[in-house]
């Protein structure tokens, strides 16, 4: 986790080159000034505050320069950006869509919107055409969504990274290992009169981004309202959040204080996973581009995944995955701007793990981060006889491998100590050992439940079953009978559409592999027969503990036995199977929600959707490795850093409420009739104003002036959601029932005192209960009516199936439905 610390009065950044206190290592410091924009100044000059620093001028971010414009270029640009950035429509596509709006906004002027003779545009029309973009970079110039990026040119070989100017090398000039000589890789293209580099590296510029972030409108809220709630007492009967910690709210800055109690000390962590940019089923091309990310854990959870709040380092070239010596490469340019802070959560799948902190790689005989158990005693699962790593002694041991003159002699200190050299060990204050963590995506949905399929109940990826599978004892009955069954089951399951099924068919590679999230919805829904039931048990129980939205010590403890009973099991169920490293590694993660709090809080899956929804982008191949094309320099990784930071900053562009009024038609909807008195009837109920009642506006519209001091109308104006995300789970004592969703929206109005008020509401189809069994039951039952909910009162989603008379028992001569709630709170 890197803390940030910033100083915020409203509207420009500035860098602190002030002297920091002796206590903190200078090179680690930073320190950021938000300051207010002048009066009627929409956009200003940058000015140096003397010893303060140099003010970063961010007024370009505040200015309402869309009320102001003219609304048809506004819908044109805004239309083109949304199919080029959220649609992932291609350079050439986006443009044909602004010049042909421009034909059609000019046969609309010509022609009208009538059958008539066509008129002469006016000299102010054609003027006006003009002004309209037919490029969509000009759009998206004009919409100010792009990032500033820092460019520099690293070695194709070694990664060594030089200034992208006139004093770079032409051939790489670094001793990476003392008893060889320089790479002498050449490190740019030497053409007749220019020389233009061979591979680039990209990253974000961070005030920029800083700059952009605190002019959103709500973040300096969400901040307050953070710090607010960091100065509470640690609770650990119950833990939701990162931010409920003892290591948050005793975590202490330079001065002495609570770090975190105030709302100018942001506070991040860090991530990094590895990716094919050609997708994971085109097994013709295994390249690999590293993906190195920033997530503001000052924020809300609601707030701090969304991609306009999240920081994007940079993306390292392809094809091959970076070794440790690169990621330190990586991480230069960041210690270079001096942030201020802890790193705290490290979080990362095992192997990029491994090579962004140095250690050993999970197949080595040091393969655990945390202790120095061999590899071949993983059946130990006694924690207590463990040997654990220090921080004193890793660093002793990576230092010796920094410094060591050979390969073998490195090979050797890896061997011996599992650890090599990583240049955050520079940050004293920072624990290398507690202070990553074990990625429950990875260990748990892509490990265990993923190698019990395969490894245990011997589902292999080529044709099914193993072909050495036998049965160790005559317990073991799952067998090609007990997996058709479930195949034929799975297709009954009802589950929520945010839930994605599973394959198909169970155990067939045609229909491919799984992913981390289908291991879990596979599970989710228990089918009613399966073998092996207590070890099974305590698998899907060890999980659903794990994953779920808050945690305590008595959560902790109960993840403890359930995975200390699951291995267990498995050593003698299964005797032929050795465990994983994964298994052990899931012993370490109780460790880390005892430190980090719930998974949720650092664990892969936003980031995993973000960079996968980034590879859909129209892009030119060109990785960083292609030497042999002059004008390569990693176009493909710079072109997915430019799209991943312009979807977050249209949405945040289109959440702003900076858009003018004629535009907002284009985003919302309007209510049925029905829909909107059970909408007022709702707010009536929950949102009472005093000596006022809710009505609707056309009916407001038809009182006297008089009357009208006792209502308060409401439009039916909305804006429809697709989906709605809850970051905590909201708990109810009042009555709850099963239903279908059927539409989402967002309503606003406007309370007295000209007072806007939000609120998501979701319209719900309920399921009624089913009467005593009577002739043509289901015929005699009447319509569903439609309710409106506000969103903290739905409680969680189900998934259910249906089952025949007698299918369950011989005893039940009725159909019945089985219901399994999918909270995870």
């Amino acid at each position: 986790m890197v803390g940030l610390k910033t100083r915020r009065t409203r509207n420009k950044i500035g860098t602190s080159s002030s002297q920091q206190e002796s206590s903190t290592d200078e090179d680690d410091l930073r320190e950021v000034d938000v300051i207010g924009r002048p009066q009627g100044l929409e956009r200003g000059p940058s000015v140096r505050l003397g010893s303060e620093g140099v003010v970063y001028d961010c007024s370009c971010f505040y200015s309402n320069r869309f009320a102001n414009s003219n609304p048809s270029i506004l819908h044109l640009c805004l239309f083109a950006a949304i199919c080029h950035v959220l649609d992932s429509c291609s350079l050439t596509t986006s443009s044909f869509i602004l010049k042909s709006q421009v034909n059609f906004l000019t046969i609309v002027l010509s022609y009208g919107l009538l059958a008539c003779k066509p008129r002469t545009l006016l000299p102010q029309e054609h003027e006006a055409l003009k002004q309209i973009p037919v490029d969509i970079n000009t759009a998206l110039s004009w919409l100010r969504i792009s990032p500033k990026l820092n460019r520099f040119i690293c070695c194709a070989a070694c990664f060594a990274i030089y200034p992208d100017n006139q004093t770079a090398p032409s051939c790489c000039t670094y001793l990476h290992i003392h008893d060889k000589t320089t790479d002498s890789t050449s490190a740019q293209h030497d053409n007749d009169r220019t020389r233009t580099p061979i591979r680039q590296y990209a990253t974000q510029d961070l005030v920029h981004w800083l700059a952009r972030l605190f002019s959103q409108p709500s973040i300096e809220d969400a901040l307050d309202l953070t710090a607010t709630n960091s100065r509470k007492p640690y609770d650990p009967t119950h833990v939701s959040d990162i931010q409920e910690l003892r290591i948050w709210k005793e975590f202490l800055g330079p001065d002495g204080k609570q770090y975190t109690s105030s709302s100018s000390n942001l506070v991040f962590g860090m991530f990094t996973d590895a990716i094919n940019p050609y997708g994971s089923r085109q097994l013709g091309k295994h390249v690999s581009i590293t993906f190195l990310i920033m997530v503001c854990l000052s924020l809300p959870v609601e707030l701090r995944r969304l991609p306009e709040n999240v920081f994007l380092v940079g993306i390292t070239p392809g094809p091959k995955e970076p070794t440790v010596e690169l990621f330190n490469w990586i991480l230069i340019p960041i210690k270079g701007r001096h942030i201020f802070g802890s790193l705290l959560p490290f979080f990362a799948d095992l192997p990029a793990l491994r090579r962004s902190l140095g250690f050993a790689s999970p197949s080595a005989t040091r393969m655990c981060s945390y202790c120095l158990l061999p590899r071949q005693d993983l059946s130990n699962l006694d924690s207590t006889t463990w040997p654990k790593r220090t921080q004193k002694d890793h660093t002793l041991w990576a230092t010796k491998y920094h410094h060591a003159q050979t390969r073998t002699l490195r090979d050797k200190l890896l061997q011996d100590h599992g650890a090599r050299y990583s240049v955050l060990l520079k940050l004293e204050y920072w624990n290398i050992i507690d202070n990553h963590v074990v990625d429950s995506m990875h260990n748990l949905l892509l490990g265990l439940l993923q190698w019990h399929c395969r490894k245990f109940w011997c589902i292999a990826i080529d044709d099914g079953w193993c072909e050495d599978c036998t049965a160790v004892t005559d317990e073991v009955v799952f067998d090609s009978f007990a997996l058709n069954f479930i195949n034929k089951m799975l297709p009954r399951i009802r589950i929520p559409t945010w839930i994605k099924r599973a394959v198909p068919v169970l155990g067939k590679a045609s229909f491919g592999k799984l992913k981390a999230d289908e291991w879990r919805n596979l599970f989710t829904p228990l089918p009613k027969y399966t073998s092996l039931l207590l070890n099974f048990a305590h698998l899907v129980s060890l999980v659903n503990v794990a994953m779920r939205r808050s945690t305590s010590s008595k959560q902790i403890g109960l993840y403890c036995h359930h995975i200390q009973s699951y291995l267990k099991s498995c050593l003698v169920i299964f005797e032929g199977v050795k465990l994983a490293p994964n298994h052990h590694m899931a012993i370490h993660l109780a460790d880390c929600m005892e430190k980090f709090g719930p998974t949720r809080s650092y664990w892969s899956f936003p980031m995993e959707r973000m960079m996968g929804q980034i590879l859909k982008v129209c892009d030119n191949n060109r990785l960083g490795n292609d030497l042999t094309v002059s004008s390569s320099c990693s176009e493909m990784e710079i072109t997915f850093i430019n799209k991943f930071c312009e979807v977050g900053n249209l949405k945040s562009l289109l959440e702003a409420q900076q858009l003018p009024s004629t535009i907002l038609p284009f985003f919302e909807g309007s209510l049925d009739d029905q829909i909107l008195e059970a909408l007022i009837h709702k707010m009536n109920r929950s949102f009472p104003i005093e000596d006022k009642a809710w009505i609707a506006s056309h009916e407001y519209s038809c009182k006297e002036v008089t009357d009208r001091v006792n209502y308060a109308p409401v439009n039916s104006r909305v804006i429809f959601l697709k989906d709605y995300s809850i970051g905590n789970q909201v708990y109810s004592t009042s009555w709850s029932s099963f239903g279908r969703i059927e539409s989402i929206f967002r309503h606003s109005r406007l309370k007295p005192h000209d007072k806007v008020l939000k609120d998501v509401f979701f319209t719900i189809k309920p399921l009624s209960t089913i009467p005593p069994v009577t002739s043509n039951a289901f015929r005699k039952l009447a319509a569903f009516e439609m309710q409106v909910s506000l969103w903290i009162e739905i409680l969680t989603h189900c998934a259910w199936i249906e089952f025949e008379p007698r299918e369950i028992s011989k005893d039940i001569e009725f159909g019945t439905i089985a219901v399994v709630m999918l909270d995870r709170s």
